[in-house]
C-alpha cells in the first residue's frame, strides 16, 4: 500500500508498584510450591498453618505464620526448625542468601 504510515511508536511507562501493591511471595506459596499444602489450623498472627514438617516429616508438627513478619514464618515443634522465608530458602532448597534473596525480590 503506497501511502500508507505506520502508527508513531509509544511507549507507555508504568509508575513504580507502592509498597502496598506489591505482593510478597510468603512462606506459604513457597511450601505449596515444593508441594506441602498446609491447612488452616488458626487466626493467630494473621492466621496459622499446620503441616507435616518438611525436614522431620512430623504429622501436622510444622506451624505456619504466612502474615508474620516479612514474608512469613515456621516452626517445627518436633524438630524445632524455625525461621523465615530466607532460612527456608537456603536450608531447605539450598540457595545461598543472593539467590534466596532474588527469589524473593530483596536486595542481599
Amino acid at each position: 500500500m503506497e501511502g500508507h504510515k505506520s502508527p508513531p511508536s509509544i511507549t507507555l511507562h508504568a509508575p513504580p508498584l507502592t509498597k502496598k501493591e506489591r505482593r510478597t511471595m510468603t512462606i506459604l506459596d513457597l511450601l505449596q510450591a515444593d508441594g506441602i499444602n498446609p491447612k488452616p489450623a488458626g487466626s493467630t498472627h494473621g492466621g496459622e498453618y499446620a503441616s507435616k514438617c518438611p525436614w522431620c516429616g512430623g504429622k501436622d508438627r510444622f506451624r505456619i505464620w504466612p502474615y508474620q513478619g516479612e514474608g512469613g514464618n515456621y516452626w517445627c515443634r518436633q524438630c524445632r526448625k524455625s525461621g523465615g522465608t530466607i532460612r527456608y530458602l537456603m536450608e531447605y532448597r539450598g540457595m545461598s542468601y543472593k539467590d534466596a534473596c532474588t527469589l524473593l525480590g530483596r536486595v542481599p
